[in-house]
């Protein structure tokens, strides 16, 4: 089992999460 792909893992869902704010953002002006 190798910990550094647990760690992109658990960063994953934060670079979704920042794209999406990003996009909500730009829809809302």
């Amino acid at each position: 089992h190798n910990p550094h792909f647990d760690v992109d893992e658990d960063a994953l869902p934060i670079g979704t999460g920042l794209m999406a704010l990003a996009a909500l953002r730009e829809v809302k002006g």
